[in-house]
């Protein structure tokens, strides 16, 4: 199995302090994917040459990343240079096409690439936003406690948008656009990179 070690060290990824844990320890995944670790983004650095150094290790662990998702995801280059484009660059993506061509599987296999929560939304018209946000439960001794939706992920996929009402839908663009959801007028943020 190849090892990759940090490239998510370029991108602010988790909220571990790398003082305190410098390596995440490598998560082993199944059908030969990428192991990754996550750390905070590198501080300024002036030493060109190490700069180059850290250049090429970034080339070659986004090209070991982008090789193992072509070991579940056959063809489709464009569409996973650029998903990880994206989510290297605090993005959003719009995967467009008929089913079965892998976007399900391609959201999957980056999240267990990157060891990143992932979740899949069905759009429908009877969907509300607490259904995507999250709500608040009674339990018992009548306490409320917050029961989070799906969107609190690192990497959502939610299909077929356009088939949510308009309500639904801007409680996914607050998220998109804020990275937080507000739920009975609390705000919560989510997770990063979302």
């Amino acid at each position: 199995m190849e090892q990759v070690s940090d490239l998510a060290s370029w991108i602010s990824i988790s909220s571990q302090d790398p003082t305190k844990n410098p390596e995440k320890s490598a998560k082993t995944l199944p059908h030969d994917f990428v192991t990754i670790s996550i750390t905070l983004a590198r501080p300024r650095m002036t030493d060109t040459s190490q700069v180059r150094d850290d250049l090429a290790k970034f080339q070659s662990l986004f090209q070991g990343l982008t090789d193992a998702i072509h070991k579940v995801i056959v063809g489709q280059n464009e569409v996973v240079e650029g998903v990880l484009t994206a989510l290297l660059a605090g993005g959003h993506v719009l995967l467009e096409g008929v089913p079965g061509i892998g976007k399900t599987m391609l959201v999957r296999c980056l999240g267990q690439a990157l060891d990143m929560s992932n979740s899949r939304i069905q759009f429908t018209p009877d969907l509300m936003p607490a259904d995507i946000t999250g709500t608040q439960v009674i339990e018992e001794g009548h306490k409320l406690r917050f029961q989070a939706g799906p969107i609190h992920t690192h990497l959502l996929l939610a299909d077929e948008i356009n088939r949510a009402t308009p309500k639904t839908q801007s409680a996914l663009l607050e998220a998109m656009q804020e990275l937080q959801v507000t739920v009975a007028g609390e705000t919560r943020k989510l997770p990063k990179p979302f």
